[in-house]
C-alpha cells in the first residue's frame, strides 16, 4: 500500500500527492492501518479524525524507532493540523519530520514548504520566505514542477500580506506556464484564488468575482471537501455585490448557504440569507428569490428540529 504524503496549507496549499518509495521491509500492520483509514478521513475533509488517526501512527513509529515513518506521520500529522488552522503546533512535528527524513538523506522540499505555509499562515513573513528559498535549493524545477508552483503560490500570498500586489502578480505570472503545462486542477484552483485576491487589492472586484467562480470550479473538479468552497462562494457573492452585479451575488450567497447547510453548519448559512435576498430582490430575480425562501424554510425547519441549536 503506498501512503502518499498529503499536505494542505488552509486557504492556500490543497491536498497533494508526493509518494516516497515503497518499504523495502513489511511495514508494522497497525501503523499501516492507522495511516491508511487517516487519509481516506483527511481526503474526505474529516481532519479532526484523521488527526487522531496520524497520531497513533506516528506513537508507533516513535515506539519503534522507524525513522522513515516517523517522518511521513509526523509530516501528515502537521498536515492535519494545519487544516484544522493549528498552525503553531504543527511546526514542531515538522521540524521532527525534517530531522528523521534528513538523516535518511530524503528529499525534504515538501516538508520545508509546508512549515513555509504554517509560518506564513501565523504571520511570520520573513521565515515564511526563508523556508520557502530553503525548499527551492532541494528542488529541479522541471522534475518538480508541482512543488516549484506550491513554492510559487507561498511567495505570492506573502506579497500580498505585505499589500505588495505587483510582486504577488509578478510571482505568479513567472509560474503562468508552468501552470498551464502541468494542467493541475487543483493548483489551477489556488493560482486562481490568488488572482482574485490580488484583483480585489487593486479595485477590480468584477475581474477579483470572475476568479472566485474559477476557484470554485476547480475545487469542485478537484473533489475539495466542502469545507473549502463555501467560502470562496461567500467571497464571490461579496465581490459581484461590490461590482454591481446583484444576481451573481445573490446566487453565490444562495449557493454558499446551500452549501453550509449541506454540510449542517445551519447557522452559518442562515448569516447568508439575508445578503442573497436582499441582492436577489435589488435585481429583480424572482426565481432566485423563490429558491432562496425555500432554502431559508428549511433552515428554520432544520434548526427548530434540533431545538434551536445548529454548528
Amino acid at each position: 500500500m503506498r501512503r502518499g504524503w498529503i499536505w494542505i496549507a488552509a486557504g492556500l496549499l490543497g491536498a497533494g500527492c508526493a509518494s516516497p518509495p515503497k518499504p523495502a521491509r513489511p511495514s508494522d500492520p497497525d501503523l499501516e492501518r492507522y495511516a491508511g483509514s487517516a487519509l481516506v478521513s483527511f481526503q474526505h475533509g474529516a481532519y479532526g479524525q484523521a488527526e487522531k488517526l496520524y497520531r497513533r501512527a506516528l506513537d508507533r513509529a516513535r515506539a519503534a524507532d522507524d525513522a522513515r515513518e516517523i517522518g511521513n506521520n509526523a509530516y501528515n500529522l502537521a498536515a492535519c493540523l494545519v487544516a484544522l488552522g493549528r498552525n503553531a503546533e504543527a511546526r514542531p512535528l515538522l521540524r521532527e519530520s525534517r530531522v528523521a527524513l534528513e538523516e535518511l538523506r530524503k528529499n525534504t522540499a515538501e516538508v520545508i514548504l509546508l512549515d513555509a505555509a504554517a509560518a506564513r499562515n501565523l504571520g511570520i513573513l520573513d521565515a515564511a520566505s526563508t523556508l520557502v528559498a530553503e525548499a527551492r535549493a532541494q528542488m529541479n524545477r522541471d522534475k518538480d514542477r508541482a512543488l516549484w508552483i506550491q513554492a510559487a503560490l507561498i511567495e505570492a500570498q506573502v506579497a500580498c500580506d505585505r499589500t505588495n500586489a505587483p510582486l504577488a502578480l509578478r510571482i505568479l505570472d513567472s509560474v503562468s506556464k508552468d501552470l498551464k503545462e502541468l494542467n493541475d486542477t487543483l493548483l489551477n484552483g489556488r493560482a486562481a484564488g490568488l488572482y482574485a485576491r490580488i484583483t480585489w487589492m487593486t479595485g477590480q472586484p468584477a475581474t477579483a468575482a470572475a476568479w472566485f467562480d474559477k476557484e470554485t470550479e476547480c475545487y469542485r473538479k478537484a473533489g475539495r471537501p466542502p469545507q473549502e468552497i463555501s467560502p470562496v462562494l461567500l467571497r464571490a457573492a461579496e465581490a459581484w455585490g461590490q461590482a454591481g452585479q446583484a444576481r451573481e451575488s445573490a446566487d453565490r450567497y444562495y449557493r454558499a448557504a446551500r452549501s453550509l447547510t449541506g454540510q449542517g453548519r445551519t447557522t452559518e448559512a442562515l448569516r447568508c440569507i439575508e445578503p442573497a435576498l436582499a441582492a436577489a430582490e435589488k435585481a429583480g430575480a424572482s426565481d432566485l428569490m423563490a429558491r432562496i425562501t425555500a432554502l431559508f424554510d428549511e433552515i428554520r425547519r432544520q434548526l427548530a428540529g434540533a431545538g434551536g441549536g445548529g454548528k
